[in-house]
């Protein structure tokens, strides 16, 4: 069952560029419907959110929340990427730092409006 804080290690397009992802939204009982939000390598830029080794198992070097990729998905996406191997489950994250994650997306100039206004409602 996919929740809050669980991450995955993926490629949405189904090559070898794979990120870990990270579940930031709860499921909508509904639709299934979450948010999404990937680390990618660091650039240090003004606009980063910049997580260190130490921050989550998988970190080996210091890797910045890619807030353009946020993107609505579903569990029934994302579980069956990982019933056919396309997708990796790993640890959750932490919850300080999820929480930190999802407001800082609230307010970054990045992810598409509909995101953000999934992540405001549920971050509030």
């Amino acid at each position: 069952m996919i929740q809050r804080g669980d991450t995955f290690f993926w490629d949405p397009e189904g090559g070898n560029n794979g990120h870990l992802w990270i579940v930031l939204t709860s499921p909508d009982p509904g639709n299934g419907q979450c948010v999404i939000i990937n680390l990618t390598s660091s650039s240090s830029g003004p606009a980063s959110f910049t997580l260190k080794v130490g921050d989550h198992p998988y970190i080996t070097k210091k890797s910045d929340v890619n807030f353009g990729d946020a993107m609505i998905s579903t569990v029934t996406k994302i579980e069956a990427a990982v019933k056919y191997g396309q997708a990796v489950p790993n640890q959750p994250m932490d919850s300080k730092i999820l929480e930190q994650i999802a407001q800082t997306a609230k307010t970054h100039c990045a992810p598409a409006r509909g995101v953000k206004k999934i992540i405001a409602t549920e971050w509030a």
